[in-house]
């Protein structure tokens, strides 16, 4: 009887146990480098790990940034302050401008002297309006030498912190650089020490103004030639000033004459509170003097004042002659309503 012996092969499955991890345990990260963006490496619970923040979030570990230079910042998280320090001599006339791609952005900067005392600040233009590609917009001058503090926050941060607000994306460039559009000793009527072409329509000009001696008068002559679209004269000459003098002396006043010395128009406390709108321009020549309300001057007797020309009337103008109640002039009313339905009606007219 034959026997066979059937041999068969094959492929053996191994079970595995519970896989080991043999490597060892790696920190998430070393430095800030490793982190992304808006985040820095610190130790939480005894290891190495990112987590939202930055560097120069008090005056003690402000960012030093140079002249005529620009430092890139984050807010993140929310309610994120970022300091930056710049030495001065004393003197200069500096504009500090905030850009951001960040579709929500808001930033407000301050500026304060070396005692920490605020120079100013600004969320928008130094008027309170806004400007195009600009996101805050500072401008000063520093009376005295020593270093400078800035500081850079949301509007939201700034206004009220149980609202504060932040986000990895919230990126902005911070720039400093001096201002050389300014009045200069000796200066008068006669002899003015800054002259202006105003030859655009919505445009600020920007200029700084030091009232350093009791009594002491700043003078700029204006070359007015801009015009409406038509080719005829814009008739509107705004004149603001920078709404927080937080750390000047200064009450401007600020008075409008023609070629002739004759006054168009005046106005004190131009900017923090007032702004003049002369309705009526022509083109020529024109002079603006800059003073103190109450005759003093020094080093922080300072301010700059903007010039913008416009082409419409934002209100109707009146028509002469209206100097009797018999020749009044009647204003168009506009009827309203309010949430709740309340009827009122609202009437502008400029004069």
């Amino acid at each position: 009887m034959l026997q066979f012996l059937l041999l068969f092969a094959c492929r053996d499955e191994v079970i595995e146990d519970d896989p080991v991890d043999t490597t060892e345990n790696v920190a998430v990260c070393e430095d800030d480098d490793d982190c992304g963006s808006g985040s820095i490496c610190e130790i939480v619970d005894g290891e190495a790990d990112c987590v939202d923040g930055d560097r120069n979030n008090d005056p003690d570990s402000a960012e030093n940034i140079l002249w005529e230079d620009t430092a890139d910042g984050i807010i993140n998280p929310a309610g994120d302050v970022d300091y930056y320090q710049f030495t001065a001599r004393g003197g200069e006339y500096i504009r500090i401008t905030t850009t951001s791609d960040f579709g929500d952005a808001d930033t407000v900067v301050t500026l304060r002297d070396p005692t920490g005392q605020v120079l100013t600040w600004s969320d928008d233009f130094p008027t309170g309006s806004q400007v195009s590609s600009l996101d805050s917009v500072i401008y000063a001058h520093l009376p005295y030498a020593g270093d400078y503090l800035i500081s850079v926050e949301d509007y939201y941060a700034y206004m009220d912190s149980n609202d504060a607000y932040g986000h990895p994306d919230y990126t902005y460039t911070l720039e400093l650089g001096k201002w050389s559009q300014a009045t200069q000793e000796d200066d008068s009527f006669e002899n003015p020490s800054l002259s202006l072409d105003l030859d655009r329509t919505n445009m600020w000009n920007s200029v700084g103004i030091l009232v350093d001696d009791d009594g002491d008068s700043d003078w700029i002559q204006v070359n007015y030639t801009a015009k409406d679209e038509d080719g005829s004269d814009a008739k509107f000459l705004f004149i603001e000033g920078v709404q927080h003098l937080d750390g000047s002396e200064l009450n401007p006043t600020v008075n409008l004459y023609d070629a002739s010395q004759n006054l168009l128009a005046t106005h004190t406390d131009v900017g923090p509170s007032n702004t003049i709108a002369f309705p009526d321009m022509t083109e020529g020549t024109y002079f603006v003097e800059v003073t103190d309300a109450q005759s003093k001057g020094s080093e922080a007797h300072w301010t700059y004042i903007f010039l913008l020309s416009r082409a419409s009337r934002v209100y109707p103008l009146d028509m002469e002659p209206n100097e009797s109640s018999e020749t009044a002039q009647s204003i168009e009313m506009l009827p309203l309503e309010t949430e709740s339905d309340s009827a009122y009606a609202v009437g502008y007219q400029m004069g």
